[in-house]
């Protein structure tokens, strides 16, 4: 194993016990900002091709095979939680299949509003960043609390 396959699997353990140990309720501002660096993806476009089948992509990327790639672990986070979601809310397992990699995309942008509201110490709402089926009231909520202040 290399060392860079090394760390991505000590990154993805250390991530998916912190999301355990919370029950996948991670709040945005409380979520420790290594993850919030670890969990952000460079460029989402670049992994576009996870999203054709989303259902399959979930299955292969929370088995614990093969080489474990750092640019990977944004959407092996992703997945955990979504498929976790999907369990636990019957009524809507299609819908969240379907929609992904439209989650996925808020859910990168969502870390990198909480990352540069940090950086520039200004307070947004906190909400749970892995409530995927809320994401459009989290984003509005988001930036009409901006426009109170």
């Amino acid at each position: 194993m290399s060392d860079k396959s090394g760390r991505a699997f000590v990154a993805k353990e250390a991530s998916l016990r912190y999301m355990r140990e919370r029950d996948l309720v991670v709040m945005a501002n409380s979520i420790d900002k290594i993850y919030l660096q670890d969990w952000l993806a460079p460029d989402t476009d670049e992994l576009r091709k996870y999203f054709r089948a989303p259902k399959e992509t979930a299955v292969v990327l929370l088995r614990d095979t093969g080489v474990c790639d750092p640019k990977l672990l944004p959407l092996r986070v992703f997945f955990y939680a979504l498929s976790n979601s999907v369990i636990t809310n019957l009524a809507l397992p299609e819908k969240c299949w379907r929609e992904s990699r439209e989650y996925f995309d808020t859910f990168q942008n969502i870390l990198r509003i909480i990352r540069l509201t940090r950086a520039h110490n200004i307070e947004i709402p906190d909400f749970n960043i892995f409530d995927f089926t809320r994401y459009g009231e989290i984003m509005r909520r988001i930036f009409q609390y901006q426009e109170l202040k």
